[in-house]
Order: C-alpha cells, then sequence, then structure tokens
C-alpha cells in the first residue's frame, strides 16, 4: 500500500525521465513515436492501435499513482507508463505516453518481493509522528500519516519504543528492538536517525517474545558517513514514492532495506547468530588486515550490484554509486581502525559493543 500525494506535472518534469515517448489520437491510435520506444517494443507502432501494443497489469497501485505498467503484445516486456493529456483546444485533443523499460527491474522486484513483503517503512518526526510509510496490504496494522506511532504501540511496551528512538538519536546509531502492537503482533524494529532530526523506521513482524531483552545497538557512534549513505537512498525512495514513481518505489525500497543491511554487515558476526560483534572480536589479532578483509569481501557481495543497479533508475548512475559505496566502506574501515586505537588507548581494552 503506498500513501503519497498525486504529484501533477508536465512531460518536460515527467518522473519517468524518459525520451521513450508515443502519442495516439481520440481513437487511441499511434500518430507518433520516438526511436527510442521503437527500440523498445521492436517495432514501430505508429497506425496501431494502442491495446494491441500493450495491456495494463493487474498491478495493487493506489488510485493516486501518477504512473501504471503495461505488458507489451510484441516481446512481453513490462514498461511503466505516464500518460499526458493535451489539453489545447485550439489542437486536437492527442495523448502523449511516456514509457520507461522495466523489464529487468520487475525481475528483480519479483525474486525479492517474497523477502520483504512483510517489511514496512516509516519516516518518523522527532517527536514521534509518522511523517511518511510505506507498507504492503499484508501487513495487519494500517499505519496514516500524521499519527503518533506510539498510538499503535502495545502499551506496555510503549516505553521500550521510546527507549529505542533515544538510543538510535542519541548515538546516531541504528538499534533494533522488539514491541509488540495494540493488536498484540510482535514486531521488530530497526531504527536510525537520519536527517533534520527524523528517524528511518523499519518494521517486520516476529515470533520473539516480549521478555528481558536489550536494545541492540549496531554502529554505536557519530559515523557521518554511514549515516549519509543511507540518508542518501532513503531520500530517493521518499522521491520516487511521493512523486508517483510507484513501481520505482517498491523496488527502492527493497534496496533501502538491502544498503541498511549490506552496509552494517560488516559489524555483524556470521558464525554468532548474527550478534553484535565486540571490539575484541574485530582486533584481538592483525586487526587492520581482519577489517579490511571484512570490507573486501562485503564489496563483492552480489546485493551491492543489484542496488547500484536500481538506483540507476533514479538518476544516479552504476558506476557513480560503485564509488560512492566502495568509499563509503573504505572510509567506514578507516574509522573503525582509528575507532578503536582511541578507545584502546583511553580505556585499555576493545570490549566496548559497536
Amino acid at each position: 500500500m503506498l500513501h503519497q500525494h498525486q504529484f501533477q506535472h508536465l512531460t518536460s518534469n515527467c518522473p519517468l525521465r524518459s525520451m521513450a515517448w508515443i502519442t495516439v489520437n481520440e481513437q487511441e491510435i499511434v500518430i507518433n513515436a520516438t526511436t527510442e520506444i521503437i527500440t523498445i517494443l521492436g517495432f514501430d507502432p505508429v497506425g496501431q492501435l494502442l491495446d494491441s501494443i500493450w495491456q495494463p497489469l493487474q498491478e495493487d497501485i493506489s488510485s493516486s499513482a501518477t504512473t501504471n505498467l503495461v505488458s507489451t503484445t510484441f516481446n512481453e516486456k513490462i514498461l511503466e507508463i505516464c500518460q499526458h493529456v493535451n489539453d489545447d483546444k485550439n489542437q486536437p485533443t492527442t495523448k502523449t505516453i511516456i514509457c520507461t523499460d522495466m523489464t529487468e527491474l520487475n525481475h528483480m522486484y519479483l525474486e525479492s518481493r517474497q523477502k520483504y513483503i512483510q517489511v514496512a517503512i516509516t519516516r518518523l518526526t522527532m517527536y514521534g509522528t509518522i511523517d511518511a510509510v510505506f507498507q504492503s496490504d499484508e501487513q495487519n496494522t494500517i499505519l496514516p500519516i500524521g499519527q503518533p506511532m506510539m498510538r499503535y504501540i502495545h502499551s506496555d511496551d510503549v516505553q521500550q519504543f521510546c527507549a529505542g528512538l533515544k538510543q538510535a538519536t542519541k548515538y546516531n546509531s541504528i538499534a533494533t528492538f522488539f514491541v509488540r502492537f495494540i493488536d498484540n503482533e510482535n514486531m521488530e524494529f530497526t531504527v536510525m536517525s537520519i536527517e533534520g532530526g527524523k528517524v528511518l523506521c523499519l518494521m517486520k513482524p516476529s515470533e520473539k517474545q516480549q521478555q528481558e531483552q536489550q536494545i541492540e545497538l549496531k554502529s554505536c557512534s557519530n559515523n557521518n558517513v554511514l549515516r549519509n549513505s543511507v540518508t542518501r537512498i532513503q531520500y530517493k525512495f521518499w522521491y520516487a514514492l511521493e512523486h508517483g514513481m510507484t513501481f520505482i518505489a517498491r523496488n527502492l525500497a527493497n534496496s533501502l532495506i538491502m544498503i541498511i543491511q549490506t552496509v552494517w554487515y560488516l559489524w555483524h558476526d556470521q558464525n554468532n547468530k548474527n550478534k553484535a560483534c565486540t571490539w575484541s572480536g574485530l582486533f584481538s589479532t592483525s586487526s587492520e588486515y581482519l577489517v579490511k578483509k571484512l570490507v573486501s569481501n562485503t564489496k563483492q557481495r552480489p546485493e551491492v550490484d543489484t542496488f547500484c543497479h536500481l538506483v540507476s533508475y533514479v538518476g544516479i548512475s552504476k558506476s557513480t554509486s560503485r564509488s560512492w559505496f566502495d568509499f563509503t566502506l573504505d572510509a567506514t574501515s578507516e574509522w573503525l581502525i582509528q575507532k578503536a586505537l582511541i578507545d584502546n588507548n583511553n580505556n585499555g581494552n576493545y570490549d566496548s559493543i559497536i
């Protein structure tokens, strides 16, 4: 379910940013087609009925969306289209349709959809009010914009929720904790502070019970490189969502979850049930070599290439995002090493949780 306001725009600032255009008359017959759309379709559609070129997909897209998906008849490609009606009363009524090829992106979405289908993404103000939200219809609790998140938290777990937000904002960290919604559904929250004093919140159902628990901090630091990394992709995500780019927003939601998991993969002990690592675990022997090896392995993960490919659809080239991601990990590894040395000099041990 996509919560957004319809964004009115012209062909000159269409969010699809594509030169693949076709123009149809009142009878829905194609009267003009650009070279780009001919290449996508595999033939020149001029003179043909629009219904013979593609058919709409049965997708659950909000009525406020400005774009929708179609499947081409000839080569079964998935296109996201945006329709622009010519309102000039002195000219015959025509409609310009801007198209973007989403075939490969659609395959990625279908493959990852099951994995992330239960995850909701919200942006909270510094006062805990829901500022923006993205969630699927599979989720039981609807989270309206403008409502305080605490309204949907079980009264016994409100204190736990507030403590988690405080930890994330106080230490500029990622905090993970478990609370119940008012319908007693157990939820795992992953929260982190972003720009403007706001909080990014990922939520998914969990079978873990609300027993005695401690809030897990991942990267308890003021490391701006990490926060800026997530800030950039989440900004693109909300832009796509708020401007009617529904299909791209869905995939960016997946990539937003993936980037958080991938960036912080560096600090998780994969052989210790994903528990946060300690400084002693990272720096007991050959510290710099170990960290740089972890960074190198992280760069080779397939999720990174997938992420770079996804963000290319919103104007960031794959090479640019790849360089940015590599820089983020390199800068982070240097920060880890320096922090370990500083903590060792000040405290004489390495055993603080990251």
